[in-house]
């Protein structure tokens, strides 16, 4: 990408890039979940893994955005690949000296036999998330959650609207990424709850704060981006206690299929949103884009007052 000018080729490579990653979304959480499956202390430290796993992802965040600040005036913005690759494969490098516990292939006799056995996987996957209802709940929730934020492509036009400096959104970046760090920690808390308590919690706090955007005018920017950096970081206080619960229901053989599944479904919502969160700004303005999300967000409380826990997972 740092070679080709095409916009259509960007986009195209951009999505390949991105199906790749869907296929790795679920692998690389799946091979620590069975790691601490084999040494018997998934129960242990399953939500540690987690809430350190977000924690340290958006920590990668703040460093990213320091380090592209470093280089974008010097190299301008194609630089940016050039870094992505050598990240992308040191972590490569990093992910070759991990010990794989989990084999569901014991025999790779050919390629067509772990084709195949991936073909019977995916199917046997889809059929599981289809048959148990909290699963097919938690996905299906994923699916509409992006949709609480329509208007996440015009926050920044927003912002600058209501009279935020343009220097102040690179800070803005960094402030939520570095709130994203400990934001995960908190599930700690809500941990003494139900989950399903706290999900509708957090999507009625979610609406509220969605709500509120209708009504903000220049030149409160320094309210919108306090809203902002709470919205982007509520999502902490339960995604740990949820994955948690997906991981106790997936079994072993399928969870990594099961989970990019769930990921390819997120993706697709998240680029379905883009599209109508533009239409809707250009139809009825950037306040109307950012405010419609919370309507959804009734969606997401009936997935979520129809979820049904089963003692075992709790």
């Amino acid at each position: 990408m740092y070679y080709f000018t095409s916009y259509l080729l960007q986009i195209c490579m951009w999505a390949f890039f991105s199906f790749g990653s869907t296929f790795l979304s679920g692998a690389f959480e799946s091979w620590v979940v069975s790691s601490l499956a084999k040494k018997r202390k998934k129960k242990q430290f399953l939500h540690t893994f987690l809430v350190k796993n977000s924690a340290f992802y958006a920590l990668g965040a703040v460093f990213a955005s320091l380090f592209s600040s470093f280089l974008v005036p010097r190299f301008g913005v194609p630089i940016i690949f050039i870094a992505l690759s050598f990240f992308v494969f040191l972590a490569f490098l990093l992910a070759v000296f991990i010990p794989e516990h989990y084999s569901p292939l014991q025999q790779r006799s050919s390629s067509y036999s772990a084709l195949r056995y991936s073909f019977h996987l995916s199917r046997s996957s889809w059929k599981f998330i289809r048959s148990n209802n909290v699963l097919f709940s938690l996905i299906l929730a994923s699916i509409v959650s992006p949709f609480l934020f329509l208007g996440f492509e015009v926050w920044q036009p927003f912002l600058l609207n209501l009279g935020m400096p343009l220097s102040g959104l690179g800070f803005q970046m960094t402030l939520i990424a570095s709130l994203a760090v400990v934001s995960p920690f908190a599930s700690y808390f809500f941990k003494r709850f139900p989950l399903k308590n706290v999900l509708i919690g957090v999507a009625l706090f979610k609406m509220f704060l969605l709500g509120s955007l209708f009504f903000i005018s220049p030149p409160l920017f320094l309210l919108a981006a306090a809203i902002q950096i709470i919205l982007l970081n509520s999502s902490g206080l339960s995604d740990p206690l949820v994955e948690s619960l997906q991981h106790k229901i997936i079994p072993e053989r399928m969870r990594s299929t099961v989970l990019s599944f769930k990921s390819m479904l997120r993706m697709g919502s998240d680029g379905l949103v883009s599209i109508l969160g533009g239409v809707v700004a250009d139809t009825f303005g950037m306040n109307a884009a950012l405010s419609l999300g919370a309507v959804f967000g009734i969606v997401l409380i009936i997935i979520y007052f129809r979820l049904k826990i089963p003692k075992r997972f709790v």
